[in-house]
């Protein structure tokens, strides 16, 4: 008896060690249950042959009586599913959001729609342009569109460490295919470092909508100075890597492109770019979690104000 729990133990510890590292830190199933008017859709998904290749199995239910079941194999972990009438028939489809098993955790998304009695599936196509992505893709839906955003790699950048810039596309559902309609880089690409401050001291022209002149170090904060007041702001918390983004609508900055080292309160660096109908200031923390901070306005534009110094 002894004998036989030695090789048992042994066997499930080699079937272990055969799962890809990422198994281990990952939770390998998935399972939920969406409902919407009389329609009911249970989502479950598990191992098939290690972690890397799951058994994705969707049933249907109207007024609780089965309609349709889909199953299939696949090398991606589900990770989040919604439901939403992206094709504007009246009727929901079903979305299901994966990465891949992998360390670069690449994405992967899937539309199921109702076809008479049965599932159709729809995937997500290939990146036309796939410079500079390695993963971390993270998806949401807005207003019947699939929006898909990742960071970009340069060369030299560790996994989980990019330095460039983001990549927003955003998708239409229809006639059973997910198309691509928006392609948006998020942030200018910085192409001319700028060490300590960075500021313009003459502009030429008569300025329009907001300017902003400096991102400084200011002692106890970091200034960004502008040539009226700052009303309207937005503020967003990034992450792989930390760091914040602070959208400004309506203004523009001749710093856009670059970078201006911080070097201070856990803050290496901020970075400009200006986008259609707002400008971004990005602040990269050095540090695994953000630093606690408040944005404040002042007489002169905006303050970052940090509670750690």
């Amino acid at each position: 008896m002894k004998q036989t729990l030695k090789i048992l133990a042994a066997t499930l510890l080699m079937s272990t060690l055969s799962l890809p590292a990422t198994a281990a830190t990952r939770n390998c199933t998935f399972k939920k249950q969406l409902r919407q008017a009389e329609l009911a859709f249970d989502i479950a998904s598990r191992p098939a042959a290690g972690c890397a290749v799951q058994v994705i199995d969707i049933t249907l239910r109207r007024s609780g009586k089965f309609v349709s079941r889909y199953r299939a194999d696949v090398d991606y972990l589900a990770e989040k599913a919604w439901l939403e009438d992206l094709s504007g028939d009246g009727r929901p489809e079903l979305v299901i959001a994966s990465s891949s098993v992998d360390k670069e955790a690449r994405g992967a998304l899937d539309v199921y729609q109702i076809e008479k009695n049965s599932l159709r599936r729809a995937s997500l196509p290939k990146l036309d342009d796939s410079g500079g992505y390695r993963g971390g893709d993270r998806f949401f839906l807005d207003e019947r569109q699939i929006v898909r955003t990742f960071p970009l790699y340069r060369d030299g950048d560790a996994v989980n460490k990019p330095s460039g810039d983001s990549r927003t596309l955003k998708y239409d559902f229809g006639d059973g295919k997910i198309s691509l309609r928006v392609k948006q880089e998020n942030q200018a690409t910085a192409t001319e470092p700028a060490s300590g401050t960075a500021t313009v001291q003459e502009a030429q022209g008569k300025p329009a909508g907001t300017v902003i002149s400096k991102v400084a170090l200011d002692g106890t904060a970091i200034e960004i100075s502008a040539n009226a007041l700052v009303n309207n702001f937005k503020i967003m918390k990034l992450e792989k890597p930390e760091r914040i983004a602070i959208d400004i609508p309506g203004a523009a900055s001749p710093l856009a492109g670059k970078k201006v080292k911080i070097d201070n309160f856990g803050i290496s660096r901020a970075r400009v770019g200006n986008n259609r109908g707002f400008l971004r200031i990005v602040l990269d923390s050095t540090r695994p979690a953000f630093p606690k901070y408040k944005v404040t306005r002042s007489d002169s534009g905006l303050k970052v104000v940090f509670e750690d110094k």
